[in-house]
C-alpha cells in the first residue's frame, strides 16, 4: 500500500512539470496527477500555454511579470488582452503582436 501511494505522488509529478512550463499551477496538477494520472498526463500535454509574450523578446512570461526573465526588460502593465504603457510624449499605446506599439485614440 505504501509503495502505490510513493508511486502516485511520483507519478503526479510528470503532469505537473509538464502543466507548471506552461504556466498552470504546479500543485494542483501535481494533485491531480496523483490522484487521476491516467486522465492528467493527457489533459497536461494538450493543455495550452497561459502565459504571455514579451512585447520585447517575445518569450513567454507570467501576466503579473514586472520584469522579462530572458531579457530583464522592464514590463508595461497587462491590462485584458494587451500590454498597455505611456509613451514619452505622455500618449497611451498598446503592443499588438506582429505590428507593435500603437496609439490608442480615444473616441
Amino acid at each position: 500500500m505504501t509503495f502505490l501511494l510513493l508511486l502516485a505522488v511520483l507519478l503526479g509529478l510528470l503532469p505537473a512539470f509538464i502543466a507548471s512550463r506552461k504556466g498552470h499551477s504546479f500543485f494542483f496538477w501535481w494533485i491531480f496527477g496523483a490522484l487521476l494520472f491516467i486522465v492528467a498526463l493527457p489533459l497536461a500535454l494538450i493543455a495550452r500555454d497561459v502565459r504571455i509574450k514579451c512585447p520585447y523578446c517575445v518569450e513567454p512570461v507570467s501576466k503579473q511579470a514586472t520584469v522579462c526573465p530572458h531579457c530583464h526588460s522592464q514590463l508595461p502593465q497587462w491590462v485584458g488582452t494587451h500590454w498597455w504603457r505611456v509613451n514619452d510624449a505622455g500618449a497611451k499605446e498598446f503592443y499588438e503582436s506582429g505590428v507593435g506599439w500603437r496609439a490608442f485614440e480615444e473616441a
